[in-house]
């Protein structure tokens, strides 16, 4: 709609061994260089979960860059349904992933990337 009520967002996360990137149509928003306080987040994910704090709709995450699940499938996960998946640990490092979520102040999520039993480091998203 006129007021971006419909419009929605595609956040991109690109985290490789050294780093974790967010970015919003191409254009970089958040970049967090791994150092030696940042314990596990260097280490491959190997699990993929959710969690919304504030937002009563339906967000969606697409896997980008790990072979199972397959790339390019969308997951919906909301406050209520949240998402956990299993994920192959990528070889080279590169893991990427979007969420897509509308145009609105409302929202305030994490995706957590977690290792063997552990979690590796979270991402956190809200205004």
């Amino acid at each position: 709609g006129e007021d971006g009520t419909n419009s929605k967002v595609i956040i991109n996360v690109h985290k490789t061994r050294d780093h974790v990137a967010l970015s919003d149509a191409g254009r970089m928003v958040y970049l967090q260089e791994f150092g030696a306080n940042d314990g596990n987040c260097k280490l491959p994910s190997q699990e993929l979960s959710t969690q919304v704090w504030h937002y009563t709709g339906t967000l969606s995450l697409g896997i980008l860059s790990i072979p199972e699940p397959a790339v390019g499938d969308m997951y919906e996960f909301s406050k209520d349904e949240p998402v956990t998946l299993g994920i192959l640990p990528v070889e080279d490092g590169n893991e990427k992933y979007e969420v897509h979520l509308p145009c609105s102040r409302e929202v305030w999520f994490k995706l957590f990337l977690n290792g063997d039993g552990e979690q590796n480091m979270h991402i956190e998203l809200f205004d």
